[in-house]
């Protein structure tokens, strides 16, 4: 096949424009002098239509205009959004791009699948990788670069073929074009990133680093000096021989039968004295390198930080976000603000109201759930209600709380002993043994309607090992045969994942329809974050309420779902995202 490298601009362009005119799928990839868009430079575009294959030094073309008819292009990459960063550093705006690394990812659930071990278990093609890490800065690049990214190409294209042969077999086509239209607006986000407040923050590590300091003193006096507090095997035996027989014979031990010492086992005995200076410890410990060191490590010099969002990033096809993680946000006030708006702007976050239990509502027809989110009741209010044989108007804000542990707690079929673990850990609550199995009792009885359709669907997920959600994705069980938790938590994830994917992409389509100054930036759990110029913020909320509750009414249209978008979307606008929360 032939292999064309160009450095010409005028024949550059017009092999370009050839090869886009041509209407064909490309196969499409890069090489880069770095990893980061904002320090590094775009070296090598390699395109190909499976006939011919171009290879663009950019570093020779100069001007990255040959690019532009890429815009117009049905491309596909592989890590779609690594090169995407540097096309929007360079100016060049896909709309239509696709990932062979996400189509994968539907079959497999394997997100970060490279390139070689696709083709390898894919196309049974063995690549090559020595050249991925030669000298792309050199002024000249040898003939093995050449090939070898030509190869990329062209391995890319192959690959986009097998790959949607099976998504198409598995009738999941629908269900990819949905996570597909998404990257574009995922791409923005990332090259856009979140503003921090540098000074706030840097008194928060300082903070941080004083409290941590403290702690590890008070620590250092019941376990010595010369433990790691650190290390879980040292803590381990370390609590064998001095945790009372009390708590002794109730804590949890790891498979390999050391006791357990991650942070839900010692929340769970945060009463414990040996306990809560070692989980004091811990807590500054984790928030200190993951919000403050983590954070500071990723900061450019313009104070921002453009993380990872990695679509299907969980079995479920929820988003994750990593290197670093901007989505897992503590409930900390003081944090939560260090995330700004440029000069000018205002954060918007917009969020999606207790959308799991809506969705348990709408798939399973719980006349209980509907009947609330219909009449515009509180359904944490209503659930404490019955445990406690109390009227509604009765339950207090503090007694609301619980509302909360049950209806998130037991969502997902837990049983009483863990979900009283849940209530210690994520809401304080202190439950007797016997409580808990009594207010599990009266939910399942309350939401029995639900509870019959999670064992029907456990059941179809025992016979048939995968479900398929309303956005028409495939979701496959890891365990088919031992799949009671996971057979109630993927059908409501699953849909709420669909839900985002339309929600971003909607939002982000009519935001650049409108040309309004307004930019998403994060995307916390069913929320959508943005920055948006303070003359724009009227017609943005107005819009954004629209994309999302439109995008929740056609999702979920064949479940009757308007009388259920009541109070459905909730925006709120301030200078920082505490304040906007």
């Amino acid at each position: 096949m032939p292999v064309l490298y160009l450095t010409d601009p005028e024949e550059a362009a017009t092999r370009v424009q050839a090869l886009v005119d041509s209407g064909a799928i490309l196969g499409a990839d890069t090489e880069t002098t770095g990893l980061d868009p904002r320090a590094a430079d775009l070296r090598l575009v390699q395109i190909t239509d499976g006939e011919v294959v171009l290879v663009l030094d950019m570093a020779k073309l100069g001007a990255p205009t040959v690019l532009l008819p890429l815009e117009g292009a049905r491309a596909v990459f592989h890590n779609v959004q690594f090169d995407l960063g540097f096309m929007l550093a360079a100016g060049v705006r896909l709309r239509e791009p696709s990932c062979t690394q996400l189509e994968a990812a539907a079959l497999t659930h394997d997100p970060m699948m490279s390139l070689a071990k696709a083709a390898e278990r894919f196309l049974g093609v063995s690549v090559e990788k020595e050249q991925q890490v030669s000298d792309w800065s050199a002024p000249e690049l040898t003939e093995a670069q050449v090939r070898y990214a030509a190869m990329d190409a062209l391995l890319t294209l192959a690959l986009h073929g097998e790959l949607m042969r099976r998504i198409k077999n598995q009738r999941a086509t629908r269900g990819f074009t949905l996570v597909r239209s998404s990257i574009p607006a995922i791409a923005d986000a990332k090259a856009r990133g979140v503003l921090l407040d540098r000074v706030a923050h840097g008194d928060l590590v300082r903070d941080w680093t004083a409290q941590r300091e403290a702690a590890l003193g008070t620590l250092r006096a019941v376990i010595g000096p010369d433990l790691n507090p650190e290390s879980g095997p040292q803590l381990a035996k370390w609590l064998d021989a001095n945790l009372e027989d009390g708590p002794r014979a109730s804590w949890p031990a790891t498979p390999r039968g050391q006791l357990a010492t991650d942070r839900d086992t010692l929340e769970a005995f945060a009463d414990v004295p040996l306990v809560k200076p070692l989980l004091d410890y811990r807590r500054v410990s984790h928030r200190l390198k993951t919000w403050g060191e983590g954070y500071q490590r990723h900061l450019t010099p313009e104070g921002r930080i453009h993380p990872g969002f990695l679509l299907l990033g969980a079995r479920s096809g929820r988003m994750s976000c990593r290197k670093p993680n901007v989505q897992n946000l503590p409930r900390d006030p003081a944090l939560r603000a260090c995330f700004v708006a440029p000069e000018g702007y205002r954060i918007v976050a917009a969020d999606y109201g207790q959308i799991e239990l809506r969705t348990a509502g709408l798939l399973s027809g719980d006349p209980v759930i509907r009947a609330a989110y219909e009449g515009g009741h509180d359904l944490h209010r209503e659930i404490v209600a019955r445990v406690t044989g109390r009227p509604v108007a009765e339950v207090t804000d503090a007694e609301r709380k619980l509302g909360k542990a049950l209806n998130f707690g037991l969502l997902y079929g837990a049983g009483a002993a863990t979900f009283r673990k849940r209530a210690k850990v994520d809401y304080g609550l202190d439950l007797s043994q016997e409580e808990a199995e009594q207010f599990k009792r009266v939910f399942d009885e309350t939401y029995a309607s639900l509870r019959w359709w999670q064992a029907e669907g456990q059941r179809e997920a025992q016979a048939r090992g995968w479900i398929k959600t309303p956005g028409g994705r495939r979701v496959n069980f890891r365990d088919p045969a031992d799949c009671y938790t996971d057979s109630r938590n993927y059908p409501i994830q699953a849909a709420a994942a669909d839900l985002q994917l339309l929600a971003i992409q909607r939002t982000h389509a009519a935001l650049l329809d409108a040309k309004l100054p307004a930019h998403l930036v994060n995307f916390v759990h069913d929320e959508l974050v943005l920055e948006v110029r303070e003359d724009a913020l009227e017609d943005t909320a107005a819009l954004i309420q629209g994309a999302m509750t439109g995008a929740f009414l056609d999702l979920f249209k064949a479940h009757d779902p308007e009388p259920l978008a009541r109070g459905l979307v909730e925006v709120g606008i301030g200078p920082n995202y505490a304040e906007a929360k």
